[in-house]
């Protein structure tokens, strides 16, 4: 086995906290039954600001698996693992400012493309971020090199980039950008990695008043198979094709399971879904949304909200209700 070369490696434990179906299998109930209870203030932890998606903490998962007698194994936690790609001293720097004290992360800095390579093979590494120009290797032949590994399916990449700046071509389908004034800020640099990587932020756990859950539209339980068409809000020419299945529908948007996509990953940076139903009780039915919320669990599910439906799309959903 080749020993990955590591210049800077910062070690730590990813701060203990579970999304709400990592609870709900944990504890053997529903998904919806740890939101209630989370929004009831039983579960206390953080909240997604822009997603709204609930994380539990490890003590009030404890705490409730004491109350009613739930055997609770919980697993081991492990960071996240980010290799940055730079030859840049101060790149290099502002990462290690930011990372280092930051106990979600494993930080591996490599100044060259084949040592990066290396480490992001050997150590299923979650995020790739490549810090400008390589000497070795140029980061459209990186990106392409890592295509042929197994983890190219689930491993985010970004490239430093000032803003305005357009990615390579060869490389702009698969990567996202992460713009460079964010250095400047360590916070905000975590905020970047950390939405990139679907985590909170660095915002402290605060106790949650209790608060009735409120739904302003019914749910329609279906099962419509349906295609997709995913693209970036930056670049609506980039799309893939995709399919999924409508589980239920509202007036408001929709829960999309067994998400499938050719590349199979979502894009890096805020993106559209197009969604085309051509199966009953939606035959001919489609609608642009805003993912919300992404969920995997064994497969990949997206929480999402109807943009500009308009009246006949609306008026199909409005007879499921009274059927």
């Amino acid at each position: 086995m080749i020993k990955v070369p590591q210049e800077a490696y910062v070690k730590s434990r990813m701060t203990k906290f579970f999304s709400t179906g990592e609870a709900a299998s944990l504890l053997g109930i529903s998904r919806s039954t740890v939101s209630r209870r989370f929004d009831a203030g039983e579960f206390t932890g953080r909240v997604n600001a822009v997603t709204g998606e609930r994380f539990v903490s490890r003590d009030s998962l404890l705490a409730f698996a004491r109350t009613h007698d739930v055997d609770l194994r919980l697993p081991e936690s492990t960071p996240r693992r980010i290799v940055l790609a730079t030859g840049q001293s101060e790149v290099r720097q502002q990462f290690l400012e930011a990372f280092s004290d930051d106990r979600r992360f494993e930080l591996c800095c490599c100044s060259s493309g084949a040592r990066a390579l290396v480490a992001c093979v050997q150590q299923a590494a979650d995020l790739l971020v490549i810090g400008g120009e390589l000497a070795d290797i140029n980061p459209a032949n990186l990106i392409e090199s890592l295509e042929h590994t197994q983890h190219a399916v689930t491993m985010r990449i970004l490239i430093l980039a000032h803003d305005g700046e357009s990615i390579a071509p060869e490389a702009a389908e698969k990567v996202g950008k992460l713009p460079l004034d964010l250095l400047a800020s360590a916070s905000r640099l975590r905020a970047a990695i950390c939405e990139t990587l679907g985590m909170l932020s660095d915002e402290v756990e605060q106790p949650r008043e209790a608060k009735t859950h409120v739904r302003h539209w019914e749910r329609i339980a279906v099962s419509v198979p349906c295609d997709l068409l995913v693209y970036p809000n930056s670049a609506p020419d980039r799309s893939r094709k995709g399919t999924a299945r409508i589980r239920n529908i509202s007036e408001g948007g929709a829960y999309l399971d067994a998400i499938e996509l050719e590349p199979r990953e979502l894009p890096a940076e805020p993106f559209r879904m197009r969604v085309h139903a051509d199966a009953p009780p939606l035959e001919g039915w489609s609608a642009l949304c805003i993912p919300m919320r992404i969920m995997s669990n064994g497969t990949l599910g997206a929480g999402v909200c109807f943009e500009g439906l308009d009246e006949q799309g609306l008026h199909r959903i409005q007879c499921l209700e009274h059927a």
